[in-house]
């Protein structure tokens, strides 16, 4: 199946089709809006990821004028668009799913699988089943043997450049930290090889890095290291801004628990999401901490690798 991603950060687009051709789809990558349209209107494609703040024409515009066509090609809206009144938007001009940045790839990975499955009219169901891992295709929630922890234990450890994989994760956090004016930026160590999980490492920096820039302000820095020493892979994500009182530190993987309550109204399931890092590290028998050294809050993960 043939997949079009009209995207304008092309690292992005680049991870997304790295990931999509393994799942075997082809994929074509235009990132300019007029050129993306053109080329959803002359050439037949099965599904279409599209982006919508585009140079010269943006994503909402492009969705209309394709409907307007008559072109009935699925089409998942994936941006850092996160207002309600910008979903709302897109799924009432006829997108088909929406997807914000920054999201997990085995989520939009199933997503595009989901969006496929009911065009064809395969199997009319509300759950897609994939292996062991389920969707929910009316909540979006994700789970593997009836546990959503247990997403990152699918797939079994094999030897993979965990430096690429880095790169590639904070690729998806590119158009957050914009939005939100803080920079992004890294220090990563080329060329490291380990035999573990992929699925488990882009979950513990995915949580990481966006919990990091929610908790920056304009204008400061968010920076991502990994390093190796001997048998041991170090990552560290440090966000620019205030110290976490130590008391708070000792309670901050606890479940559902909230570092500052009043800056994460809305953001419900944030303490649950280093909860479940911790746990993802703890298989690898290693350990993650808090630090606040020159003016910078600190996650410090260290993984026992082979």
């Amino acid at each position: 199946m043939k997949i079009l991603i009209i995207e304008d950060e092309y690292s992005l687009a680049d991870a997304i089709a790295e990931v999509l051709k393994k799942e075997n789809f082809t994929t074509n990558i235009i990132t300019d809006g007029e050129e993306g349209e053109n080329e959803a209107l002359t050439n037949v494609y099965d599904l279409i990821l599209l982006d919508i703040m585009l140079p010269n024409k943006d994503g909402f515009k492009i969705l209309n004028d394709l409907r307007k066509e008559k072109v009935d090609t699925p089409i998942i809206i994936l941006t850092a668009k996160s207002e309600i009144n910008d979903k709302l938007n897109g799924l009432e001009n006829g997108a088909d799913d929406y997807i914000t940045k920054p999201f997990h790839i085995k989520e939009l990975v199933a997503r595009v699988k989901v969006v496929l499955k009911r065009k064809v009219n395969i199997e009319n169901t509300d759950i897609l089943e994939y292996d062991d891992l389920k969707l929910d295709i009316r909540t979006g929630k994700m789970s593997a043997n009836g546990n959503i922890e247990n997403v990152d234990n699918i797939q079994e450890r094999k030897i993979f450049d965990v430096s690429k994989e880095t790169e590639m994760t904070i690729s998806m956090f590119e158009s957050m930290a914009y939005e939100r004016n803080v920079k992004l930026s890294s220090k990563i160590q080329e060329n490291i090889m380990i035999n573990g999980n992929k699925e488990d490492i882009e979950h513990i920096l995915s949580t990481l890095i966006d919990n990091a820039i929610k908790h920056t302000e304009s204008g400061n820095d968010v920076i991502v290291e990994l390093s190796k020493e001997k048998n041991e892979l170090i990552i560290q994500v440090k966000n620019e801004g205030k110290e976490i009182p130590e008391k708070e530190r000792k309670k901050i993987f606890e479940r559902f628990y909230r570092i500052d309550k009043s800056r994460n109204r809305n953001e419900k399931r944030y303490g649950l999401g280093l909860a479940i890092a911790k746990s993802t590290v703890k298989k690898y028998n290693g350990n993650i901490k808090v630090l606040y050294k020159d003016g910078f809050t600190i996650f410090k993960v260290n993984l026992q690798i082979q």
